[in-house]
């Protein structure tokens, strides 16, 4: 999930899965480490350790469908943490960035404390900084707030964690739950103290379990909130379905559902009228791109899904992971140029005569190291689907290996 840079190949470069670059060391940590930024879907690291059984079960949408140590489960496998810890306490200073702070503005000042997790993950050694309170508040033209609560569920593919993201006045809105991480359930409590409001609502962008993990624990924290997400294929107890286009009053706010598959069949983006701002969930983050895994995404939906929002007026984006975005319009047509750029990558490796995706990833991300090669096979296999959907790539099998190759010269 963003999420301009290489993997943790090299600062500077960009990738499909969005992992933020450069080894480096940070005061007050053990030594290098990759700074992950945000990066969106599913796994999530407690304490450095991978859940029980090395997975977590999703309360629903496509993940519940994935066994365990496939991609889009919503964990790290089994063993890929070999070790990890929390540090203790960090001085705010060793988090400058808008991604420590749930990426709403620049970090607290020096009296606020982090949390250290340190682990290695598919071989690569990570570090997160993850700050043990609330987000500052936002005031918009409107006389509403919003309130970023970060889920506390940092990952190699969640980065520093989820944004979750309160809306509202005295009644309010909460979008999205995080993974269900007891960190999170105190930080929420507070934040909502704080804003001296009610949650009355909680709208969901899509079941992947690091945005809808929290639920059971947040509601029952406040039985009387109701939940909300479009339906995905599994239908979810106790959850209301919401339907594509449809508009939400609530409280001087007006949201509209927005369907938005690509990264998930059930995906919402919220739109904000009176602020024409998006919660864009997982379709767009703050830093990188967005993961499309093999079940359940789709690249035609997804560059379906951008041109859409392209038709709406947006000011301002609040992702699902990674800083806020005030550029909505560059930032759509940056994610949707990004993918041609990988199209081409993919055409001029068919070009060139490989055939497999393996091969193919081992060309277009030579710099990147091996153990994150999986995480770019699900990307190159969702451009060949598209490929010979248009009937340029032609699939076929080779002592039993999935094989592909040109059907008519790409125009590169």
């Amino acid at each position: 999930m963003r999420y301009g840079k290489r993997w943790m190949a090299r600062r500077g470069g960009r990738d499909d899965q969005g992992l933020g670059a450069g080894a480096r060391t940070a005061p007050g940590c053990p030594g290098p480490c990759a700074r992950i930024r945000s990066r969106p879907v599913l796994p999530t690291v407690r304490r450095g350790v991978p859940s029980k059984g090395g997975r977590q079960v999703p309360l629903g949408g496509d993940s519940r469908r994935v066994p365990a140590g496939r991609r889009g489960n919503g964990t790290i496998p089994r063993g890929a943490v070999s070790h990890g810890e929390v540090l203790g306490d960090c001085p705010a200073h060793v988090c400058r960035g808008p991604e420590g702070c749930g990426g709403l503005t620049r970090p607290p000042q020096a009296s606020a404390r982090h949390s250290c997790i340190r682990a290695r993950v598919r071989g690569v050694r990570v570090c997160w900084l993850v700050p043990r309170r609330a987000g500052p508040v936002v005031r918009s033209p409107s006389a509403s707030q919003v309130r970023v609560v970060l889920g506390q569920n940092p990952g190699l593919q969640t980065g520093p964690g989820t944004n979750t993201y309160l809306v509202g006045g005295d009644r309010l809105i909460l979008i999205d739950t995080g993974a269900g991480v007891p960190a999170y359930d105190p930080l929420l409590q507070e934040a909502l103290s704080e804003l001296k409001g009610n949650l009355s609502l909680i709208l969901l962008s899509h079941g992947h379990v690091d945005h809808i993990g929290g639920l059971p624990s947040v509601r029952r924290l406040h039985p009387q909130a109701v939940a909300r997400m479009f339906p995905g294929e599994t239908p979810v107890s106790a959850i209301e379905p919401m339907a594509d286009g449809e508009f939400l009053r609530h409280d001087g706010i007006t949201l509209q559902a927005i369907h938005t598959p690509g990264h998930a069949t059930d995906h919402l983006c919220f739109y904000w009228l009176e602020e024409r701002a998006l919660f864009s969930g997982d379709l767009i983050l703050g830093e990188g791109t967005a993961v499309i895994p093999r079940v359940g995404g789709s690249l035609i939906d997804y560059l379906a899904s951008l041109e859409r929002l392209r038709t709406l007026d947006i000011r301002r984006i609040y992702p699902g992971h990674g800083p806020v975005i005030e550029d909505p319009p560059a930032k759509i047509t940056e994610y949707i140029e990004h993918r041609r750029m990988r199209e081409r990558q993919v055409l001029e490796a068919l070009h060139a005569g490989v055939r497999t995706i393996r091969e193919m990833v081992a060309r277009i991300y030579a710099e990147v190291p091996g153990g994150l090669h999986p995480l770019a096979e699900e990307s190159v296999w969702n451009h060949l689907v598209k490929l010979e959907g248009e009937g340029r790539v032609r699939r076929f099998q080779v002592s039993g290996r999935e094989t592909y190759e040109l059907l008519r010269e790409p125009d590169l």
